[in-house]
């Protein structure tokens, strides 16, 4: 399990990406379907995540992203 912080979000597009905490990894790419416990994403929230890979592109996205318990988060309903 990686951690990082949700650096952009496009709430009208679904998406966004997260800045890993290891310093020199990429960005890593999320889609909101991919964020747990009905949590809606915020930037600057502190999320939880693992990283999978696309099945059409075989690019690294994260999947499973959780906030972590320090974080402000929104709980959709």
């Amino acid at each position: 399990m990686q951690t990082g912080k949700i650096q952009t979000f496009f709430p009208d597009r679904g998406f966004g990406f997260i800045r890993p905490d290891k310093r020199g990894q990429p960005d890593v790419f999320f889609h909101t379907g991919a964020m747990q416990f009905g949590t809606v994403p915020e930037e600057g929230c502190r999320v939880e995540f693992e990283i999978g890979k696309d099945g059409r592109h075989e690019k690294a996205h994260a999947v499973s992203v959780r906030p972590m318990l320090d974080s402000k988060i929104s709980i959709s309903h």
